[in-house]
């Protein structure tokens, strides 16, 4: 995502103006939800909205609004009728926002501010005033609310109601069409990406950051080699550390439960003192690179040094899903296809809450996400089952 406002930045600092096609509403593909696409005037595009016949619509619609110059928004509600012989076109009922961002100083410094934002980790929404609920709305002007309600953008917006419309900006996970008196906001949120913390920069760590950032997540490289940790190698990473050793690895480290740790250090050196580190902290996900039997062996040894069953289930080793694996690529796609599934059921599980409110009743889960609940704990469950034995009593700890 960092990269995308980086394009709008670049496109608009060249003195060219950009259409922006942001998905609101996707009844049957929930997850196309602020899925973003670019369209330069030459026709080029940065991002997607889910590709076929609606994506080649937008673009129709970007390169008309080019051609009239017109500084308007349109929504377009995709039905499928282009495709008559297709009984339900994929994107059908999608409603599609469709956006002529000029290369004015205002628009220039706005998302200037939003990349700084971003940059800095904070969640950002982009709040636009369309004054109107017809097809082809006039902007009025744009405005950035970033956490703490700091505003951006000129002239303000002032009206009664302005309080209850920022607290939305400051809570939104999705775009949506706001109604405030007579006036229309569309609330575009930029929501901050789930961290994900590699350490090691070896070359199975070079191929996970590829793929953590094309995957969405901020992406930190942790090593204590400058010569492995550098841009060169890492060029996609959001950011490089160089530690002067692996024994205080996570001090400074901003971790809460949607943080990703995953351990791939040189020769498996550091592993246990980074694991004892990683428990430490609220982390959502831990894992280590290593087999079955290396798995074992390291959880009999931690277990005899007082962590709990509880402590060792949180560590997924070996990490990633079973593809069988073998060169540091294919291990990659293992270990990024794992922080996907389970971002995916974070999400399903929150959807659900937000769809079941105060009603008392409950949905069943999706086949692999009920699965998935199942069969991965009890397999960590078992891998640990053994070292029981040799767990201490709790006064007997020592972390």
């Amino acid at each position: 995502m960092k990269r995308f406002i980086q394009i709008i930045c670049n496109v608009l600092t060249q003195g060219e103006s950009l259409v922006m096609a942001t998905i609101v509403t996707a009844p049957d593909q929930a997850r196309l939800c602020g899925a973003r696409m670019l369209i330069r005037t030459d026709g080029r595009i940065h991002g997607t909205i889910g590709g076929g016949l609606m994506e080649a619509e937008t673009l129709q619609i970007a390169l008309r609004i080019f051609a009239r110059q017109s500084a308007k928004v349109r929504l377009m509600k995709f039905s499928g009728e282009a495709a008559p012989h297709m009984c339900s076109p994929c994107g059908s009922g999608t409603t599609v926002l469709i956006e002529h961002i000029t290369a004015t100083p205002d628009n220039r410094e706005i998302f200037r501010k939003l990349l700084e934002a971003r940059q800095r980790g904070m969640k950002c929404c982009l709040l636009t005033h369309l004054d109107s609920d017809a097809d082809i709305l006039p902007v009025l002007h744009r405005q950035l609310v970033c956490e703490g309600n700091v505003l951006y953008g000129k002239p303000a917006i002032r009206f009664p109601g302005i309080c209850a419309l920022l607290e939305k900006a400051a809570t939104v996970h999705s775009p949506v069409i706001e109604s405030v008196g007579a006036c229309n906001f569309f609330l575009n949120p930029w929501i901050v990406p789930s961290m994900v913390y590699l350490f090691g920069a070896g070359h199975v760590a070079q191929e996970v950051a590829e793929l953590t950032v094309k995957a969405g997540f901020r992406t930190v490289v942790l090593d204590d080699r400058e010569k492995f940790a550098n841009p060169d190698r890492f060029p996609a990473a959001d950011n490089i550390i160089v530690l002067e050793s692996f024994e205080q690895a996570f001090h400074g480290l901003e971790i809460d439960r949607k943080s990703h740790v995953i351990i791939v250090t040189r020769g498996h050196r550091h592993e246990k003192s980074l694991l004892r580190q990683a428990l430490a902290t609220p982390a959502g996900y831990i894992g280590v690179i290593g087999n079955i039997r290396k798995r074992d062996a390291l959880f009999k040894e931690m277990s005899s040094e007082g962590f709990s069953i509880d402590d060792l289930l949180r560590i997924y080793c070996p990490i990633g899903v079973n593809v069988l694996a073998e060169s540091p690529l294919e291990i990659a796609v293992s270990i990024v296809a794992q922080l996907i599934h389970l971002r995916g059921k974070r999400l399903a599980d929150k959807k659900r809450d937000v769809l079941l409110p105060q009603t008392g009743q409950t949905e069943p889960e999706s086949a692999p996400i009920a699965e998935e609940r199942v069969t991965g704990r009890a397999a960590r469950q078992a891998s640990v089952a053994s070292t029981k034995q040799h767990r201490p009593s709790l006064n007997q700890r020592n972390r």
